[in-house]
């Protein structure tokens, strides 16, 4: 994720709105992975979910953004200047 507010979007909240109707919140922070820093990934999981309906990310800055059709088992760059996102590859 790439920020207006921070260079690395700390404190963003992530939504993934699965098809069923169940919400998946994700938090972007800085906790710390061994050996340096916290990961700059978010993930979720979707067990067999075949679609998501969208996401929804408020960023620190206070912007509030809305993505339809993202695909899932995929890596999302997702920036907040531009509002958009970069499909980065399959997740194996």
């Amino acid at each position: 994720m790439r920020s207006k507010s921070n260079r690395d979007a700390i404190g963003a909240i992530i939504e993934v709105h699965q098809v069923d109707g169940q919400i998946q919140t994700g938090f972007r922070t800085c906790r710390p992975s061994l050996g340096s820093g916290g990961s700059r990934t978010v993930f979720f999981g979707l067990g067999n979910q075949e679609a998501i309906s969208h996401v929804a990310i408020e960023w620190p800055s206070g912007r509030r953004m809305l993505m339809e059709d993202l695909a899932i088992d995929q890596y999302h760059l997702i920036d907040e200047q531009v509002q958009q996102t970069i499909e980065l590859g399959r997740n194996h």
